[in-house]
C-alpha cells in the first residue's frame, strides 16, 4: 500500500492533466482513478469551446466536467483556454472590454451558464486563462456581439482577473 501511494502521489501530482476540447474525457480519466490517486491530481488544463458554436451536449459535458473538478481536494492550478473571436482586419478596436463587474451579471445569462460551473472550483494556487483567438464574423445578433465583447475581455486579462479573484485562494 506504501508503495502505490507514493507512486501515486508522484504520478499525480508532478503532471499537467491537459484535455484541450475533449472535456467528455475527463471524466471518463477521473472515473477510473481512485479516490487518492484524484486527490492527488495538482494541475489540469483544458479548453472551453467558441461559445455560439457549442451543442447541447457540450454544455452538459462541460456541467459535469466542472462538477467532477470542484470535489478535486488537491487541484492547485488550472490553466483555461478560451475560444476568443476577433471580426474583421480590426478586431477589438472599436469593441469596449467589459469591466470585471459585469461578468457577475453575465455569468447568469444565456449562453454564459458554463462560467457558473467553473466557479465550482475554489482554493486554486493560481489560474491561468489563455485566449485562443480565430476569426469569426462580424455580429449580427446579440448574442454575437456578447461573444465577441466578452472575447475581447479575455485577450485584455479582465476575465483572468475577476476569475483569479473568485478560484484563487489569497
Amino acid at each position: 500500500m506504501q508503495i502505490y501511494a507514493e507512486a501515486s502521489e508522484l504520478l499525480f501530482s508532478s503532471h499537467v492533466f491537459d484535455f484541450d476540447l475533449h472535456i467528455e474525457s475527463l471524466v471518463a480519466f477521473l472515473s477510473d482513478l481512485t479516490p487518492f490517486a484524484r486527490n492527488c491530481i495538482r494541475s489540469v488544463r483544458l479548453v472551453k469551446r467558441a461559445l455560439p458554436y457549442e451543442k447541447e451536449y457540450s454544455k452538459a459535458e462541460w456541467a459535469i466536467a466542472m462538477e467532477w473538478l470542484g470535489r478535486l481536494g488537491g487541484l492547485k492550478s488550472l490553466s483555461l483556454g478560451i475560444v476568443c473571436g476577433r471580426p474583421g482586419p480590426d478586431g477589438w478596436d472599436m469593441i469596449p472590454a467589459l469591466n470585471l463587474e459585469h461578468f457577475d451579471v453575465l455569468k447568469g445569462t444565456e449562453g454564459m451558464e458554463w462560467m457558473d460551473g467553473l466557479l465550482t472550483i475554489k482554493g486554486l494556487a493560481n489560474c491561468n486563462v489563455e485566449p485562443l483567438v480565430v476569426h469569426c464574423p462580424f455580429p449580427k445578433s446579440a448574442a454575437m456581439a456578447r461573444y465577441i465583447q466578452f472575447s475581447a475581455s479575455v485577450d485584455d486579462g479582465s476575465f483572468a482577473v475577476w476569475l483569479n479573484d473568485k478560484m484563487v485562494r489569497s
